[in-house]
């Protein structure tokens, strides 16, 4: 999919990426996506939607183009809302029907809930997910869960990128969602930024003091056959490289680089092994020698985002005041969820109190999280004839 236009707006903290097609004069349309994605997500099913509607994807803090949030505090979910309130007050829209996946379902719920009346109309896919994530009542299971890892790992948290060249981010990608080659490839046209597009992420050596970096390399020094297999490598690294560039490595300062590259590998160094696809070993072995490394957009905060916590009864009574709402869910979306009982069984009744509301309608639809990316034509007719008040069957 070709998006219209994209452009940036500035923010408190950075830039914020949008994207637009269909018909500037259209019914406004808002779409949010989920935890570590982009506005990609929604091209395939925007593709086959209406193209007089105006639709317009936000690429939340952290993900695709938008710069992520500054160092500090533990990121709640909830920060998020600020984003989508402030790329709406750049629309000037002072109503518009939203779509949200994942987490961006919980974007949209908690804007209607503080902004009664704005969103018309509601499309929530696979919000389950997101839903399962705010059962986590018990205060000390939450601090344990959401809190005292990352107040322990700050440095790493905030300020700490692996490093990847396009294949491995892919095969990265590949492994966390299910997705093809093909899809990946698509993905990361937002998600992945070489080092050259991304000076904002230094190299993570960079960010570690000297007193920092020693202790950890001295372990890995002492460690007599770990090191001897780093060497290798650093080795066959450095032959790649005079042979790429026919420029033979200084012996001088040989321990400084392989000081540096004992860094980069322990934070984080590019998968050299080949990719399971239909790929010859000389077609991979020359995209490896020619590929610019780069990190993912996402920061290491947005893989465990602190939910709220407030409670069904409470979610209820803030959600049950909601326009007209679609809520597409998926036949096996939850499967990377932990399965913890009580998360499934609290975000079920949430779900099924929501389905009694004369205006909520729900639909199954067969696929993983991400149907509506894989698969739009499984999701795309129940999304047009809801915003053509045409009535949903409910599960």
């Amino acid at each position: 999919m070709k998006w219209q236009l994209q452009w940036k707006i500035r923010v408190p903290w950075g830039t914020l990426a949008l994207t637009s097609r269909g018909h500037p004069d259209g019914e406004p349309v808002f779409c949010v996506h989920g935890r570590q994605d982009s506005s990609s997500v929604f091209g395939p099913l925007v593709d086959l939607m209406p193209n007089m509607n105006h639709y317009v994807c936000l690429d939340m803090p952290g993900n695709g183009l938008s710069d992520g949030f500054p160092p500090g505090p533990k990121l709640m979910r909830f920060h998020f809302l600020m984003a989508m309130e402030l790329a709406i007050a750049h629309l000037g829209w002072d109503h518009f029907i939203f779509i949200g996946h994942s987490m961006g379902c919980e974007q949209g719920l908690f804007f209607n809930a503080i902004h009664p009346n704005r969103i018309t109309k509601m499309v929530l896919l696979d919000a389950n997910p997101t839903l399962m994530r705010m059962q986590v009542e018990d205060p000390a299971e939450y601090q344990r869960a959401f809190f005292d890892n990352y107040y322990e790992h700050f440095h790493r948290e905030n300020f700490e990128r692996k490093t990847h060249t396009r294949i491995s981010a892919m095969r990265s990608l590949a492994r966390a969602r299910d997705l093809n080659d093909s899809q990946c490839a698509d993905l990361l046209q937002r998600n992945f930024h070489t080092k050259s597009e991304a000076a904002q992420w230094h190299p993570i050596e960079k960010w570690h003091p000297n007193e920092a970096i020693a202790p950890r390399v001295m372990l890995i020094l002492n460690d007599k056959d770990r090191i001897t297999d780093i060497i290798k490598a650093f080795t066959k690294e450095e032959q790649r490289i005079a042979k790429l560039t026919g420029v033979k490595p200084n012996q001088a300062d040989r321990g400084k680089r392989l000081t540096e590259y004992i860094v980069r590998n322990q934070l984080g160094v590019v998968d050299n092994s080949p990719p399971k696809s239909q790929i010859n070993e000389e077609a991979f072995r020359e995209i490896m020698e020619n590929e610019d490394l780069g990190y993912l957009s996402w920061d290491n905060r947005l893989k465990n985002l602190a939910p709220t916590n407030y409670g069904n009864e409470y979610y209820f009574e803030i959600f049950k005041n909601i326009p007209p709402t679609l809520l597409v869910h998926a036949s096996d979306g939850a499967k990377n969820i932990p399965r913890d009982n009580n998360w499934r069984e609290g975000a079920k009744q949430l779900l099924d109190k929501m389905a009694s509301l004369e205006n909520f309608h729900r639909v199954n639809v067969e696929g993983f999280h991400d149907v509506h990316y894989t698969h739009p034509e499984k999701v795309a007719p129940h999304v047009i004839m809801f915003l053509e008040n045409k009535v949903c069957s409910k599960l």
